[in-house]
C-alpha cells in the first residue's frame, strides 16, 4: 500500500528559476511543478501539494515558521509524512523551529537545492532510485 505524503512548498532555490532579463533567481516553481518533475514519484507515494508560500529562504521569520508548523499538524491526520521544500539560507532554521514546535510525531523531511529549477543538472528533481545515486554521481 502506498503512503500518502504531503509536501509543502516554501520557496527558496528550490522553486526558482533565472530571470531572462536580470539573471538573477526568482520564485517561478509551483509545488506541483516540483513534484511532477521527479520521475515515477506516484508509484511510490500518493503526494498531494500545499503552497504554503514561494519566498527567499531570508524572508522565513519566526511567524511563518510557526505557521508552518501549524499547518502541518493540522494536516497531521491526512498524511503518512511531510516534506517541505525549503530554501537553503534558513533550512536548518526552519527545521530546528519544527523539531521544537511541532506535536505530530509524523515524519517531516525538510529539503532544498543549491541549484535553481532552470540550471544545468538541478538538484531539485535529480533522479535516485531507492538504493541511492546513479554510478559515478
Amino acid at each position: 500500500m502506498k503512503k500518502h505524503i504531503i509536501v509543502i512548498t516554501t520557496g527558496g532555490t528550490i522553486a526558482m528559476k533565472t530571470d531572462p532579463v536580470t539573471g538573477g533567481l526568482v520564485p517561478a516553481v509551483s509545488g506541483e511543478d516540483l513534484a511532477a518533475a521527479v520521475p515515477g514519484l506516484s508509484s511510490w507515494a500518493d503526494v498531494d501539494v500545499v503552497e504554503f508560500s514561494n519566498v527567499p529562504s531570508g524572508w522565513m521569520d519566526t511567524e511563518k515558521m510557526l505557521s508552518l508548523a501549524r499547518t502541518i499538524d493540522g494536516l497531521a491526520d491526512k498524511a503518512d509524512g511531510f516534506v517541505v521544500t525549503h530554501g537553503t539560507d534558513s533550512l536548518e532554521e526552519t527545521a530546528f523551529f519544527l523539531d521544537m514546535t511541532l506535536h505530530t510525531e509524523k515524519p517531516v523531511c525538510v529539503t532544498g537545492a543549491m541549484r535553481g529549477a532552470s540550471d544545468l543538472s538541478a538538484d531539485g528533481p535529480r533522479e535516485y532510485s531507492l538504493r541511492g545515486p546513479r554510478r559515478g554521481e
